[in-house]
């Protein structure tokens, strides 16, 4: 997302949609971006249980919220997209 939403993006523009599809099928939650997706061998759905067991969920899984760089990279790819656009701005307002 980050290579996507920079001012000057790093990653070739022919590759943004496949990369956005990927994220939107697999890592995409209603609060944020999944660290891995459901699938992966070492996946975990839940970042709980004593430090040990946090530890090792915590790149396996853990949704992290308000990653502004998914909405600047979707907003990039997909300038056309009004409705995240209204979306976004509604959901920042209200913070």
């Amino acid at each position: 997302m980050f290579a996507i939403s920079l001012d000057y993006p790093i990653l070739d523009k022919a590759r943004w949609k496949p990369v956005l599809n990927v994220v939107r099928e697999k890592l995409l939650t209603p609060v944020g971006l999944r660290s891995l997706g459901p699938g992966q061998p070492d996946y975990k759905p839940r970042y709980f249980g004593d430090l040990r067991a946090r530890d090792a969920a915590y790149h396996q899984g853990t949704v992290w919220a308000g990653s502004s760089a998914v909405v600047d990279a979707w907003v990039r790819t997909y300038p056309e997209d009004r409705a995240v656009r209204r979306r976004c701005s509604t959901a920042s307002a209200g913070t």
